[in-house]
This record gives structure tokens, sequence and C-alpha cells, in this order.
């Protein structure tokens, strides 16, 4: 493209040799020199305005990508909080079962301990509603307790049945009770247990 300076230059000799020019030369001569002119302002004002689309769109990008964050911040928010509540229901069944077949075990302890201090038979009635509220209990348990701790349940039932006199069955629920004890406080605490392995001295 020509410059200013070449036009004026160009028009300058046309006239010096006295070439008669129509007045659209001077038109067309004269939109040249304004497009020159112009040039250097439409070329700053596209570049502003292309810098102001690229903002735009950066901006648009940058958006999009926090709407994103945000929305696998609250998914991860939502997941974490759905598995603490999860953790947290199991180990309030555990609490509860554990407590259920604690205190039914004591209850029956007591019955059986009673029987064995007096001499006299126990009552039927009082500890069968005891052991089958504690079988219950142990059913329940089952869901929600570790490997570990339904072989226990199960030992305590095997050793009930395999009991044949008060005595033997009030060492069942004694030591029954103290296994469950501290098998909830290993499970829902994270305790170290305080028994030896049953056969170990």
């Amino acid at each position: 493209m020509l410059t200013p300076e070449q036009v004026r230059a160009i028009v300058n000799d046309a006239i010096a040799q006295g070439v008669g020019l129509h007045w659209t030369v001077f038109v067309f001569a004269g939109l040249l020199i304004i497009a020159a002119i112009a040039r250097p302002l439409v070329d700053a004002y596209m570049a502003a305005k292309g810098k102001t689309l690229a903002t735009k769109q950066d901006l648009r990008e940058v958006l999009d990508q926090v709407r994103q964050t945000t929305r696998a911040t609250h998914e991860i928010q939502a997941a974490i909080t759905n598995q603490a509540w999860i953790d947290q229901k199991r180990w309030d069944l555990k609490l509860q079962c554990y407590r259920d077949i604690a205190e039914q075990l004591a209850h029956a302890g007591a019955i059986l301990g009673e029987s064995v201090l007096v001499g006299t038979p126990p009552n039927d009635a009082e500890l069968t509603a005891a052991i089958a509220a504690m079988n219950r209990a142990a059913t329940s348990a089952r869901i929600a307790v570790p490997g570990n701790v339904r072989t226990l349940l199960s030992r305590i039932a095997d050793d009930w049945h395999a009991a044949a006199s008060v005595k033997a069955r009030y060492n069942v629920v004694f030591d029954g009770w103290i296994s469950v004890l501290d098998a909830a406080r290993v499970d829902l605490f994270g305790e170290q247990s305080e028994l030896s392995p049953k056969g170990s001295t």
C-alpha cells in the first residue's frame, strides 16, 4: 500500500507535468490519503477489539472451568457426606447391637448367678426371655459386626447349648459378657483387646 508521502509525490509529479486531471482523480487521491492516515487508527482499534474478544473468550473459559471445579467439589462433598453418614449409621447400629447383647448376657448372668448363690433353680421364663432377646440382638449384630465377632457370638451360642449345669451356663454368659464388651471396645473405638485368645496362656 502507498504511504501518504508517495501518493503526494505522484500527484505533485502529475500536476508539475501539466496533466489535466478529472475531478474523480482528486477524490480518489483524497480517499487514498484518508485511508493511509486512518489505517493505523483502524489497526489499533481492531487490535484492541481483538484483545477484548480474546479476553472475553478467556473469561468464558475460566468461568466454565470454575463451574466444573465447583460442580466436582460439590459432588465430592456429597460423596464424603454420604459415606460419613453411612459410617455413622453403621457405628450406631454396632453400638446398639453390642449394648443389647451385653445387657441380655448380664441379665442372664444375674438370673443364673442368683440361682448358683442361693442354690435354687433359675426362673426359666425370665432366663428364656433374656436368652431370646440376646439371640435377636446377636442376629441383628451379624449384619454389622466384623467376622471375628460373629465367630464369638457363634461360640457363645455353642457353649450355651453344650453347658449341662446352671454353674456352667453362668460361666458361659459371664465369659460371653466380658468377651462382647472387649470386642465392642476393639471394634467401635479401635482399642487393643484386653483378652488373650482362647486357648493361649
